[in-house]
């Protein structure tokens, strides 16, 4: 089995309250919606985070459109639509409560996971990965 490197190295960080973002976008904005006049591009998240109503970390990669404006950029989709806007929570772990060191674990076990693309049993995950591995 070939080993392919992990795409986590070529991704944009975002940190926020109890959730980190990793995020892809495609150099290429040509994506025409709804006869729009402004073309956008494919963005790739790959959301951990705690959701505390169900007391578990959650591991989410779905598929959105950005648009770029004046130092920051505009993401859309479309609810249901899970042809176009593929979205698949991958991986869960129960968690009593909210704890740094316990997230931290938590973010190096998915980020383990998303080293080796055939390692991605999940076909909505192996296509996103995919995706991010051509930009």
């Amino acid at each position: 089995m070939e080993t392919t490197t992990n795409p986590i190295v070529s991704a944009t960080r975002h940190d926020d309250y109890r959730q980190v973002k990793f995020i892809w976008q495609s150099p290429n904005i040509d994506i025409i919606v709804d006869n729009g006049s402004a073309p956008w591009g494919e963005q790739i998240e790959l959301e951990l985070r705690h959701d505390p109503k169900r007391k578990r970390y959650e591991a989410v990669i779905r598929r959105v459109l950005w648009q770029p404006k004046d130092g920051w950029s505009v993401t859309m989709f479309t609810l249901f639509d899970r042809e176009t806007y593929p979205s698949v929570c991958f991986h869960t772990e129960v968690v009593a409560r909210y704890g740094d060191k316990s997230f931290a674990k938590f973010e190096a076990d998915t980020l383990s996971r998303l080293a080796d693309l055939e390692m991605a049993t999940n076909t909505t995950l192996a296509r996103l990965l995919a995706k991010v591995r051509a930009y």
